[in-house]
């Protein structure tokens, strides 16, 4: 069989002469008919992203000469020995997982798993986690993380991360606000009708701000400052808590699902990526606005 010997790239077993062996369509990468069944699709993604095809990593050719196996040998140990002086971790783009073993732990969950559940952008994170591991590297740069926290969490499913990213982005944003709204009323940006109602809705908060206004704009100046400060954590060690949210992810779904084939299906499901989150994350950013206008409005009542 051509795939004798071959593994399957969803449970990691060696295909024999009586398996039902099926193909992806888009990179032909191997899988028993069984577990590409509970994949769903083919989860390869290096490949998809690559554009580059599976290749067999078993020599099948029992009957090529002496020499020409000499050659082969000699080259793929010099090749070997330039990986290795390029890149001192021995990725390899072209192999699957990278090159890396599979079955590598990481803190309980291995870099198959690790693989399947990160999903997109498998091509930056899996090179990225390994250094991590072995390095024990929790600095590294994410842009993204540093222009908008709360979609990079949210996209990356983590949700807890991403609600905490909007309360302090909004919680250091009242001193602004409250500024903002006495130089709107103060400096006529707000029409004649919309500054009468501001003025008798928000009296007493206007006369606090005026009253302390230099305080707060000092506040205003250091919490400006605390949401940069904030946003380079973030871009700085993004990519370490999404380092550890995948970890804790997998262990927790292995606990829940001891079945190997069954845990690998809701791991791929599991992980990945969301469009829809950044929607709703923004739906909360701005619910959070909302309140935060009420908040102030509540306040100046009590005052």
């Amino acid at each position: 069989m051509k795939y004798k010997g071959e593994k399957c790239f969803y449970c990691n077993e060696e295909f024999n002469d009586n398996d039902d062996v099926v193909v992806c369509p888009e990179c032909g990468t191997p899988y028993h008919r069984d577990c590409y069944k509970q994949a769903g699709s083919c989860i390869n993604h290096q490949l998809h992203e690559s554009g580059e095809s599976w290749k067999n990593t078993v020599d099948t050719d029992n009957k090529a000469d002496k020499t020409e196996s000499d050659n082969a040998e000699t080259k793929n140990l010099s090749d070997e020995q330039t990986q290795t002086e390029n890149n001192p971790f021995g990725f390899d783009l072209t192999k699957p997982f990278f090159g890396l073993d599979p079955n590598e732990d990481f803190e309980g969950a291995t870099m198959g798993e690790i693989f399947t559940f990160v999903k997109t952008n498998t091509l930056y994170y899996i090179p990225l986690f390994k250094k991590m591991k072995d390095m024990g590297s929790k600095i590294s740069f994410n842009l993204t993380s540093f222009l908008f926290p709360y979609f990079y969490f949210a996209n990356r499913k983590m949700w807890f991360m991403a609600l905490v990213s909007v309360f302090v982005m909004l919680l250091l944003q009242i001193p602004a606000l409250l500024i903002g709204l006495s130089d709107n009323i103060a400096y006529g940006f707000l029409d004649e009708s919309m500054v009468e109602y501001a003025q008798s809705v928000f009296h007493n908060l206007l006369v606090f701000i005026e009253n302390n206004y230099h305080t707060i704009e000092a506040c205003a100046w250091v919490c400006n400052i605390g949401i940069y400060v904030f946003r380079f954590a973030m871009c700085l060690f993004g990519n370490w808590l999404y380092y550890r949210f995948t970890i804790k992810s997998v262990n927790k779904l292995k606990l829940r699902c001891p079945d190997p084939q069954r845990r690998m299906s809701i791991i791929s499901s599991t992980g990945g990526t969301s469009v829809l989150n950044i929607f709703l994350i923004a739906l909360i950013f701005f619910a959070g606005y909302i309140l935060l206008a009420f908040g102030i409005d509540v306040v100046s009542l009590l005052i």
